[in-house]
């Protein structure tokens, strides 16, 4: 290609571009200057995406987000105004969803550390035995057991207590339904565990590839379990396993 055409083709989309910007900076201001319209910031600031959106399953206007430019907001207005968390209560949170206790709005649990007053502070879970590794899933059951997992497990503990390691392999999620039965995959495994026993593999159809998501309804009587391996980005690749459980032991 001709060098001169290609600087002048560059050139041109550079003015091109300039252009374009002040056209839309100027009529911009002219709305504003017009009064036709008004600019208000109701989100929060700091730049990055915003990830792991969770609302409170007793009050649903109390909300949690995290941003991955580190900062973790909470709104008790369903939204129309938020609040950065002090860093040094909780921080780079992106990764890992907030868990709400499903009967007591002031507790959560995140990132391995808990909140007793509306994600407003918080503290580590505990100060012995921690679960290893970052933690990417939480869940608290309705008598406080809490369920941490990470790239190298899943833990489960109470707080102020050491934590012990429930299954070995990547979490791929966490899942308590409403009667405290508790659903979780590590490695290429689903594990079930009616409350307030030990987690135990569940035979599910799948290629013996890691579990990356799961989902699961109904309870330890009946439930259903879905389960995605592969990459979570190409549908058309991901293959996905489904169990059903009718009559299930509850022992």
């Amino acid at each position: 290609m001709d060098r001169r055409l290609l600087t002048a083709t560059h050139e041109d989309l550079d003015m091109t571009r300039t252009r374009a910007m002040a056209c839309a900076l100027a009529l911009i201001v002219t709305s504003v200057a017009a009064g036709q319209s008004t600019f208000e910031n109701l989100g929060m600031g700091g730049a990055g995406g915003i990830f792991t959106p969770a609302s409170s399953p007793v009050d649903p206007d109390f909300l949690l987000a995290s941003s991955d430019m580190s900062g973790c907001y909470r709104s008790d207005d369903g939204g129309a105004s938020w609040d950065m968390i002090h860093h040094l209560q909780i921080k780079s949170a992106h990764r890992c969803k907030p868990a709400f206790h499903p009967t007591d709005v002031n507790v959560v649990v995140w990132k391995g550390r808990i909140s007793q007053d509306k994600a407003r502070t918080f503290e580590p879970l505990v100060a012995g035995r921690a679960p290893r590794g970052d933690p990417t899933h939480n869940a608290i059951a309705r008598d406080r057991t809490i369920y941490v997992g990470s790239a190298a497990g899943i833990w489960v503990g109470r707080e102020g207590e050491p934590f012990a390691r429930a299954a070995d392999g990547p979490c791929g999620g966490i899942t308590i339904l409403p009667d405290d039965t508790v659903i979780a995959a590590a490695g290429d495994a689903v594990l079930r565990s009616p409350a307030g026993h030990a987690l135990e593999r569940v035979e599910i159809p799948s290629p013996g590839e890691r579990i990356r998501a799961i989902a699961a309804g109904g309870t330890a009587a009946s439930h259903t379990i879905h389960a995605l391996t592969g990459s979570l980005h190409t549908s058309t690749t991901t293959p996905m396993g489904r169990a059903t459980c009718r009559g299930c032991s509850s022992r």
